[in-house]
């Protein structure tokens, strides 16, 4: 029930004012706080002082004015008198008694000094409270920055666990490639021995076919040179009747200057002999040597 002008009339005791509002709330209801905004700030400080050491009322209620310094705003219009409800009891009780200091050590200052201990108690409260929400912002604060500082490093490490999972997924790679490259030219020098042993073994295959076949070449021209010299030696035989007399004549003629050689004798290398070449068991085609000859010859 204090409204803008019984706080200026209360306050002018102290000095001149320029403007004394009660603060209202959204509803237009007193919240319990006003603002006082003196022309000179020695009255101020005097309201101050005396507020603070003694028990200034406003009305019949038992609950001193409590003065704190504080800046004026100036979008507050306060609460006029008209804002009352004066048919209201309750304001006729209140506005019964005006302002008054009151005397020490009577009721009103006892219950006075009471309601002033309160608000002291709500102060000292409220500062405590204060200082535990600023410990425990500042605890917040602390514990902010240690999670902020392991949010970090949880990401490092994660940063870190990759790098490191993608180095050994390229070392991986690497080593498969180096394993693959390794065995390819593993492959290709086996592929490459596997083909110098073909062409090796191909290359004695023809050296052997070719000394083959220059062999056969070989006992193919001895064996027409054979055939030759046989049909020659048939040839001698029918012209000297049988070759009795030839070979009679060859023994005959032992002194003589001319002597005559068995031409296969001759050659496979053997003795010409009269009486052998005569007999049939000299170097002719009984011999063992023309025999195999002939039979590697038909081979």
């Amino acid at each position: 029930f204090v409204s803008n002008e019984l706080l200026y009339r209360s306050f002018e005791v102290f000095g001149p004012i320029e403007r004394a509002n009660v603060v209202v709330d959204d509803r237009g209801k007193s919240t319990g706080e006003g603002i006082i905004e003196f022309a000179k700030k020695s009255s101020a400080n005097v309201c101050l002082r005396f507020c603070s050491e003694k028990c200034f009322f406003l009305t019949a209620s038992l609950r001193p004015c409590v003065v704190e310094p504080f800046e004026v705003n100036e979008d507050d219009d306060g609460l006029p008198d008209k804002s009352l409800n004066k048919k209201s009891p309750e304001f006729n009780h209140e506005r019964s008694v005006g302002p008054r200091f009151a005397e020490i050590g009577s009721f009103e200052h006892e219950y006075g000094t009471r309601w002033k201990q309160l608000h002291e108690l709500f102060k000292t409260k409220q500062e405590a409270l204060k200082r535990e929400l600023k410990m425990e912002e500042e605890k917040l604060e602390a514990q902010m920055e240690y999670a902020r500082y392991e949010h970090e490093t949880e990401l490092l490490r994660q940063e870190l666990r990759k790098r490191e999972s993608d180095n050994e997924r390229k070392k991986m790679e690497w080593e498969m490639r180096e394993k693959q490259a390794e065995e390819m030219r593993k492959r290709d020098e086996e592929n490459m021995r596997r083909q110098q042993t073909e062409m090796q073994t191909r290359m004695l295959r023809q050296e052997e076919d070719m000394r083959r076949r220059q062999q056969e070449n070989t006992l193919f021209m001895q064996a027409q040179q054979l055939n030759s010299l046989l049909d020659q030696q048939e040839g001698f035989g029918g012209n000297n009747n049988g070759g009795n007399n030839f070979d009679n004549f060859g023994r005959a003629s032992n002194n003589s200057p001319f002597e005559f050689r068995d031409p296969i004798s001759a050659l496979l290398g053997g003795n010409a002999g009269g009486g052998n070449s005569g007999n049939g068991t000299g170097n002719g085609p009984n011999n063992p040597q023309v025999r195999s000859f002939f039979d590697l010859f038909l081979r």
